[in-house]
């Protein structure tokens, strides 16, 4: 099968994790200046493992926010801002990989459907 609700449910979740990773990172960026902010990260690889091991009827994906406890200046901000503009980058490489595979998959749906109205 081409398609299935597995692969809907597991694209849908990594979308909405690398989302809300977006949304941390940017957090992290407006608040370096911050005093006493702590950065906040997503546990985003945990949340592919588990939902490639969910069975059928199972597709509970849930992300991870947590603060980063060390102290990295002297105001005690622990936000990084060349690690959050490379992990920044990473993520949108990581949403257009995900919307091209998304893409390739309704491509392959469409030429399928075609071959059988013709």
């Amino acid at each position: 099968m081409l398609w299935n609700d597995y692969t809907i449910n597991l694209m849908q979740g990594g979308l909405d994790a690398l989302a809300l990773q977006q949304q941390m990172i940017l957090q992290n960026l407006s608040n370096a200046d911050t005093p006493g902010y702590r950065a906040k990260s997503v546990t985003f690889e945990n949340i592919l493992a588990n939902a490639r091991g969910a069975k059928s009827g199972d597709y509970a994906i849930r992300a991870t926010v947590y603060e980063d406890t060390r102290p990295m200046r002297p105001d005690e901000n622990t936000v990084d801002a060349d690690k959050e503009s490379i992990l920044l980058t990473q993520n949108y490489i990581q949403q257009m990989a995900m919307y091209d595979k998304i893409s390739g998959s309704f491509s392959n749906m469409r030429y399928v459907f075609n071959q059988f109205t013709k």
